[in-house]
């Protein structure tokens, strides 16, 4: 399944990307995010493999992140994995006005085990929503400094 999110960000490419970048803002936009750890390679660098750690109420979930390029602040590529899904991330940044920047993330998503590939054929527009859910809170705490466990 692949699919292509975009969000526009009225705010310059240098300041969305100082965001994007920063570890310690990754709980203010990601919901449910507790925490990483990285277990191999320099944070950030291609081939650097980091987990990711969510709580969605009584689940736990942890993603292994493994970026293949960064090229900021132009783009962002990294691969996440849980358990039985496998989703590519190219993440583009171009600013396209003073001070607007376009955030598209384009997603590629393959399924291994059978109740994965089942939600992704009968329920494909719930990974497409988590990312565009997911795009919004950024631009909503790059712009106003909403975080997601805000409440309104």
């Amino acid at each position: 399944m692949k699919y292509t999110e975009t969000v526009d960000i009225h705010k310059p490419r240098y300041e969305v990307i100082a965001i994007f970048e920063n570890p310690d803002l990754v709980g203010a936009w990601q919901k449910g995010f507790r925490g990483m750890e990285v277990v191999e390679g320099e944070p950030g660098k291609a081939g650097s493999k980091t987990n990711l750690h969510y709580d969605f109420g009584k689940r736990e979930m942890t993603l292994v992140e493994t970026v293949k390029e960064n090229a900021l602040p132009e783009r962002f590529v990294a691969i996440y994995e849980a358990q039985g899904v496998y989703n590519l991330s190219a993440n583009h940044f171009e600013e396209i006005s003073p001070g607007v920047t376009r955030w598209t993330s384009d997603n590629e998503f393959l399924f291994s085990n059978l109740m994965m590939k089942v939600m992704g054929f009968v329920m494909p527009g719930m990974f497409r929503k988590q990312t565009r859910t997911m795009l919004s809170a950024f631009r909503d705490f790059v712009e106003d400094g909403k975080r997601v466990d805000d409440a309104g």
